[in-house]
């Protein structure tokens, strides 16, 4: 697996460009049965391989409780002389196993061995992720006709084969008004927004009629948030905190209880989506969890769309909202961002606004002023992803899975302190918390799209603009280049590069 993973690899990231500009974005998954696993679990610890995909281990019920029990843990594959292998493997152990194929015992090892193998590579290198499908799988809308076999590229999308997703998300910090959340707002918008991602399915071309085929047959949308991070801090309440946890799970049920009401009522006046059976989608583990005024709404009317929400971690367009990321909290109040059009130093703005109020001048306009004097002071519900310890991390997204019918994408930011105990801790409480999937990150651990200015590393100059910027060294422009002209056709004639 690990030479495939290497080609796809080089294809997404060197190849594959979504709009031409953007290089493209792949999950590679292993699930903890296969043979081939602990090679799966360190690849990545050599930054150079693999680096065009994201790695994430399939975890199993049966693998985890293994892990707690100390059990042996087989590494198995079909046996290749079994005849029905090339007309019936499909991929999936359990199924095999089920039709009675034949299985090969490649390896023996401890359950924990593998679990301290996944979770000291995660605290080196920040991969592989964790994604609990057989969990996905049993707690799916789709249950009865779909099995899930791998994520989209930041996990929050469980889909089976030739499935899609159609995100959006929708902006918390718009709804903060004068230090109050406006629910009745925000969940009329929502309703707008589930019939728009409705809208989407039959407006999008498919270059695939397969893609097309299974969009269609379940209409699976993915309804999403961002600036849930500014949306605390300007109702003054710290990301993490016991007292945000309410807050945040009365804003995840408005979200839901909106969005199924919306389907339902769309499904009254187009239709259900073509795979809905009215019996088996009542006994959804989602499902029965809605208000039973909205499962008898279901029943009577049907519903449009199987699967409806998700929380993808908006990285673009939450940029170009001015706010927060997905469900993540402000990453820091000054930061480092690398992207297409460069190297940015940035600053969060509501934290400027407030420096403002107490009088205090902007980081950008006081001289020699660093970033822990910049943050001295601050009232406690500014605090940023590292702040936070990792358990605050995963009980918000605990807290939001309890009412999102696939997965969410989510990063557990850890200090550098962090050890390979704690990221065993926090994995395992990932699983008892309920969670479909965790990615962690421990600070320095490798270069992400962002990244802490540390005052005491690196040296800081005023640009022109005021900003503060990163001096680095000077590389002369050659004397003399050379190069090749190309002449090529455009839509308004000829242009030459």
């Amino acid at each position: 697996p690990m030479v495939w993973a290497e080609l796809y690899s080089v294809a997404t990231h060197d190849v594959i460009q979504q709009g031409g500009t953007r290089r493209g974005a792949t999950m590679l998954m292993l699930w903890d049965w296969h043979p081939d696993i602990e090679e799966f679990i360190t690849v990545k610890q050599d930054l150079s391989k693999i680096n065009g995909a994201n790695l994430s281990v399939c975890v199993s019920d049966s693998f985890m409780e293994a892990v707690k029990k100390d059990r042996n843990w087989d590494l198995v594959y079909p046996d290749l002389d079994d005849p029905k292998y090339d007309d019936k493997w499909n991929g999936e152990i359990d199924l095999w196993r089920k039709i009675g194929g034949k299985v090969k015992v490649y390896k023996t090892v401890k359950a924990k061995y593998l679990w301290d193998l996944i979770c000291t590579a995660a605290w080196r290198s920040a991969e592989p992720g964790l994604h609990f499908l057989e969990r996905s799988n049993k707690m799916s809308n789709t249950w009865y006709f779909e099995r899930l076999i791998a994520t989209n590229p930041c996990g929050e999308q469980p889909l089976g084969a030739w499935a899609v997703c159609n995100l959006g998300a929708m902006n918390l910090a718009a709804y903060v008004k004068s230090g109050k959340f406006d629910y009745k707002n925000f969940g009329l918008d929502v309703k707008v927004a589930l019939r728009l991602l409705d809208n989407v399915i039959d407006q999008t071309y498919y270059f695939f009629k397969e893609n097309e085929k299974c969009a269609k047959d379940i209409r699976r949308t993915g309804l999403g948030i961002m600036g849930i991070g500014d949306a605390l801090i300007k109702m003054k309440i710290r990301y993490g905190s016991e007292e945000s946890l309410p807050v945040i799970e009365k804003i995840f049920q408005t979200l839901r209880d909106n969005a199924y009401e919306a389907s339902s009522d769309i499904a009254k006046e187009k239709g259900s989506f073509p795979k809905f059976d009215k019996t088996k989608y009542l006994k959804g583990y989602h499902i029965k969890n809605l208000p039973k005024v909205l499962q008898r709404k279901i029943g009577k009317q049907g519903i449009r769309n199987a699967v409806l929400l998700t929380i993808a971690p908006t990285g673009t367009t939450s940029l170009v909202a001015g706010v927060t990321s997905g469900i993540e909290p402000v990453y820091e109040f000054t930061f480092i961002r690398k992207d297409r059009t460069g190297t940015h130093t940035m600053y969060h703005p509501l934290f400027e606004e407030w420096k403002k109020q107490q009088g205090q001048k902007p980081f950008d306009s006081a001289p020699h002023q660093t970033v822990q004097d910049f943050a001295q002071g601050k009232p406690d519900y500014f605090v940023s992803a590292n702040d936070l310890t990792p358990l605050e991390h995963a009980k918000v997204q605990a807290v939001a899975q309890k009412y999102i019918d696939s997965s969410i994408s989510k990063t557990v930011n850890a200090p550098n302190s962090h050890t390979v105990d704690d990221v065993k801790t926090l994995y395992m409480a990932a699983y008892d918390l309920g969670l479909k999937g965790i990615t962690y990150m421990r600070d320095g651990s490798r270069e992400g799209v962002l990244s802490r200015i540390d005052d005491d590393k690196q040296e800081q100059v005023k640009g022109d603009n005021g900003f503060s910027i990163n001096k680095k060294a000077v590389v002369p422009r050659p004397l003399h280049l050379e190069g090749v002209t190309y002449q090529i056709d455009t839509p308004v004639g000829k242009t030459y590069i």
